[in-house]
């Protein structure tokens, strides 16, 4: 069905007019000239395929049904063939009832087959909207985060800067290509960038090798845990161990035998000292006390050769490693280093000061190694650029292709991770639906074609030129009917009664419109024919111009019957109304069956005609907004009773209309005073005020008395208003007042 219609297309409407959110059945109501023949003839040109005629944008719902339009037009060319004759419209024969059973159930089984397409390709058209907003969500993500990537990187990245869409197509490319991150990162890649795009570039030397560890760390521990004591077996060795002074007693042999020394004196008590004292002396620290010492003398110069061997290295490569890997890393290794081989050395030192302590020594050996890692790493990058340098004509797209890989795998893995999981979960459920709307769509062609073979069996035109033959006697129309054609296989011929074929030009207008409604009418319900869908939108155009009254009923009539049959889902193949007229009373008649209660099925809508200027839609709703003059009036006296305490001035002639139509014309009281005779006293005397009040009110409202009547509010007139009705002729009249308040409440804001 149709969902929308845009008019701004066509000449009488203004931009942005719109016949939206239309519903089974539609009413459309406008003026002469306002526009309805441009819509009726707009929709005829229309096919189940097309979507764009006259002028009119047309947007369809899920289906797509074959239009039938009667309009002026319509009127105008049926039966005006050479022959005078038009195509049969073809229903199933009488013979045909188990056919007809057969052909309900066929078609019932294609409509089913024919739902489960509808739904499977509603959740595939769901799932795929969802799907594409996914992708557009990762898209927009992955645009944002292109910053990660280095400027000169980015620069050679065609398609990173292009569109969200062309840079999401690279990012899942190298996603598929390369499942694993690769081994260089955008720092690398940078570097390779370089040197692989600039010409000017070349190769560099390799750092020389940092200093190494030249020493035993074990020998070293061990010379400084191992106290340097002398070891003679002689008397005075008890006592210098029981005393601890090592140490000091060394230093006092080396005073004793110093040219210093020229009176000999003891260094301990300075007193004459023995002559076997020296000697003695000379034992205890033997030679291999002087070798454990000179040991650790040489360790000292080793520590001492390494400081040096360091500074000068850090002197030539420190700033251009600085350069290459880091300051901050290059400093601190440097740093931490030279920190270690400084207590190193204070630990030799100390242990020179005293040999007899034990010293603790600190490890650098993971010192040098992070120094020799950091020159390794920076020689590692200068070996990749070299290569890179050699052979840069080569490496270009090597190095764009890893851009893309660094991006998605380094970057973006767990977010595509996740995306492709829900693709590859979607899909499984897609493929569902394809398969569902493949397999029910052969179903449907194969009930299509039973269909087919059982309709040409069993249809016959005959039935319908007896109905509409039927309806032209029953209306009075004697001087014409319907006869089988003669030139056409089982078509339609109009002749008089004589038998002889009738000249369409030699109808009245009355004829003529009314024949051709009733074959229009029986061709909606018309067995589908092979150009055709399987369901019809009824378009009718004011069908009522040039018949008398009775005829106007018949059409309404059947009119009503089809809306009806539509509404509630029960006609054979009609499943969309668009009602267009001019006329206010058989708008009303073909209408009145919604007038007591809104569905979600019926809308109103009235064109606004505002000629020269473009023409304007209004979207009534559920509203009907053309109502008899009776019906406005009560429509004011609601609005008053909603809106007690405000001032109605209008309200006394309302009243006196209202009661003169009901209890004079069509009552034949000829006297309102008279309609409250059998009201109690009181409520008389406020009977007769009402009618006095509703007659000044509405004569003589310019009246200075009458003003200020006007000026209170009218709630106890509305009281004795609604009291006539509800007490006289023993309340056999407030049926109509409770009926058309009600009524009205629903056009009262």
């Amino acid at each position: 069905m149709i969902e929308e219609i845009a008019l701004a297309g066509t000449h009488c409407f203004e931009a942005g007019a719109v016949l939206g959110d239309l519903t089974t059945i539609n009413y459309v109501f406008g003026p002469n000239g306002s526009g309805k023949t441009t819509i009726s003839q707009g929709l005829a040109s229309l096919s189940a395929t097309d979507g764009d005629a006259g002028g009119l944008a047309v947007r369809w719902g899920q289906t797509k049904p074959t239009v039938k339009v009667y309009n002026r037009d319509y009127v105008r060319k049926a039966f005006t063939s050479v022959d005078g004759e038009e195509p049969g419209v073809f229903l199933l024969g009488e013979d045909g009832g188990e056919a007809y059973e057969k052909i309900k159930a066929i078609e019932k089984q294609k409509a089913k087959a024919d739902h489960k397409v509808i739904a499977a390709q509603t959740n595939l058209d769901q799932r795929l909207a969802e799907a594409k907003k996914l992708r557009s969500d990762l898209a927009d993500t992955i645009w944002l985060k292109r910053s990660v990537i280095p400027v000169l990187v980015q620069q050679r990245m065609s398609g990173l800067r292009g569109s969200k869409d062309q840079c999401l197509e690279k990012v899942l490319a190298a996603a598929k290509a390369h499942p694993l991150r690769g081994n260089d990162d955008f720092d690398a890649l940078s570097k390779k960038t370089v040197a692989a795009f600039d010409d000017s570039a070349k190769e560099r030397p390799l750092y020389s090798a940092a200093p190494e560890l030249v020493w035993d760390e074990a020998a070293f521990q061990a010379a400084l845990k191992t106290p340097i004591v002398g070891s003679a077996d002689v008397p005075l060795m008890d006592l210098i161990d029981r005393l601890s002074n090592s140490d000091w007693v060394h230093e006092g042999l080396e005073y004793l035998n110093s040219g210093e020394n020229t009176e000999g004196l003891c260094p301990f008590c300075q007193q004459k000292s023995p002559a076997a004292l020296a000697g003695q002396l000379a034992i205890v620290f033997d030679e291999t006390y002087e070798k454990k010492q000179a040991e650790v003398v040489g360790f000292l110069a080793i520590i001492t050769q390494a400081i040096a061997a360091l500074e000068q290295y850090k002197i030539i490569n420190a700033t251009s490693l600085a350069s290459a890997v880091g300051e901050e890393e290059v400093d601190s290794a440097f740093h931490v280093l030279m920190l270690g081989l400084a207590a190193a050395e204070k630990a030799m030192n100390q242990k020179l000061l005293k040999p007899s302590d034990k010293v603790s020594f600190p490890s650098v050996k993971a010192d040098y190694d992070s120094l020799s890692a950091i020159v390794d790493r920076a020689n590692d990058d200068i070996t990749k650029t070299n290569t890179v340098i050699a052979g840069r004509h080569g490496q270009r797209n090597l190095i764009v292709d890893e851009a893309w890989r660094e991006f998605a795998r380094g970057h973006l893995n767990e977010l595509l991770n996740s995306h492709v999981k829900q693709c590859e979960q979607s899909d499984r459920v897609n493929q569902s639906f394809r398969d569902t709307i493949r397999t029910q769509g052969d179903y449907s062609e194969d009930h299509e074609t039973q269909l087919k073979e059982l309709r040409k069996k069993t249809t016959s035109s005959a039935a319908t030129i007896e109905d509409i033959n039927r309806f032209l006697e029953l209306s009075q129309f004697h001087s014409i009917r319907l006869a089988a054609a003669k030139a056409k296989k089982d078509g339609y011929r109009i002749i008089r009664e004589d038998g002889q074929s009738a000249d369409i030009e030699t109808l009245s207008e009355g004829e003529r419109t009314f024949i051709t409604f009733l074959y229009f009418y029986h061709s909606l319900s018309e067995v589908r024919q092979e150009h055709e869908s399987d369901r019809v939108l009824a378009v009718i155009d004011d069908p009522i111009s040039s018949l008398d009254g009775d005829i106007m009923f018949v059409v309404s009539a059947l009119i009503r019957m089809l809306i009806e049959e539509t509404r509630i889902g029960n006609h054979d193949r009609v499943q969309q109304v668009i009602m267009l007229t001019h006329n206010t009373r058989f708008h009303n008649e073909v209408s009145y069956h919604h007038n007591a209660s809104s569905s979600s099925a019926t809308k109103y809508y009235r064109i606004r005609k505002y000629a020269p200027q473009p023409n304007a839609v209004e979207d009534c709703g559920q509203k009907n907004p053309i109502r008899t003059a009776y019906q406005e009036l009560w429509d004011e006296v609601q609005t008053a009773a909603t809106h007690r305490t405000k001032q109605m001035p209008w309200l006394p002639n309302v009243m006196r209309r209202i009661l003169e139509s009901y209890f004079t014309t069509l009552g034949g009281e000829k006297n309102l005073y008279e309609v409250g005779a059998e009201l109690l006293p009181v409520e008389r005397a406020l009977h007769n005020a009402l009618i006095a009040w509703s007659h000044s009110g509405s004569h003589t409202i310019m009246d200075d008395d009458v003003y200020a009547q006007n000026s209170a509010p009218s709630g106890h007139w509305l009281d004795a208003f609604k009291r006539l009705f509800e007490k006289t002729s023993s309340g056999a009249h407030f049926g109509h007042y409770a009926m058309m308040m009600d009524r009205a409440q629903a056009y009262v804001v």
